[in-house]
């Protein structure tokens, strides 16, 4: 069995196991929106052709960047690997299986799902929707193209009394609240309408109404 020393390497080495798996899905995230990002230029027509070529190339640049980073943590997770295989010593397996390739799970060590070399899984997460008209943004922040700079970007909200706020508070009075409690409504945002602006050129680009 192994020592109290070996064990507390053994669960040290599987922190860092956790960690690297976090940082290669993290960069895999961002190496999926980067390629949407850039399909998604290629496909819109509005775009000035200076500005489109050197969007590309900052995004190839940060692409070749999140590949090489992920080389480094694929080498750096073999090595932790091997050395907890060391540490556990671990029965020689078949020739048709690679030691190389097992993965420690919580103590329970099983083999990953089978995937062709040099294919990337893909993520756990979906990848954001960008809203392409302005009349369908939701209440919160959202991916969309500005149409006053023409850039890429997720919105910022503002909350805005509006129709509903008013609305409610009529209705609050009519029933009898009194003493402040029909302005109630002015200080839940449930209430109130949300503005959509540009955190690039701050234009408006829409609000949508409670109503």
């Amino acid at each position: 069995m192994p020592s109290s020393s070996e064990t507390q390497e053994h669960e040290r080495m599987q922190v860092e196991m956790d960690k690297l798996a976090l940082q290669k899905q993290q960069l895999r995230d961002r190496q999926a929106m980067l390629s949407m990002l850039e399909e998604f230029g290629k496909q819109s027509g509005h775009m000035q052709q200076h500005m489109l070529e050197s969007e590309e190339a900052k995004r190839s640049l940060e692409i070749k960047a999140i590949k090489k980073q992920l080389a480094i943590l694929n080498a750096k997770e073999v090595a932790l690997q091997e050395q907890m295989d060391k540490i556990l010593h671990l029965k020689s397996q078949p020739d048709v299986l690679d030691t190389a390739s097992i993965i420690s799970q919580g103590g329970v060590f099983v083999l990953p799902p089978i995937t062709k070399p040099g294919i990337v899984p893909p993520p756990s997460k979906p990848a954001p929707q960008v809203i392409l008209d302005a009349q369908d943004l939701p209440t919160t922040p959202s991916l969309m193209k500005c149409p006053a700079c023409r850039e890429l970007i997720i919105t910022e909200t503002v909350f805005r009394v509006g129709g509903t706020t008013w609305l409610v508070c009529v209705m609050c009075s009519m029933l009898g609240c009194v003493g402040g409690c029909c302005l109630i409504p002015f200080c839940a945002k449930c209430f109130k309408d949300v503005e959509h602006k540009c955190p690039k050129c701050r234009t408006r680009i829409h609000t949508v109404s409670k109503l």
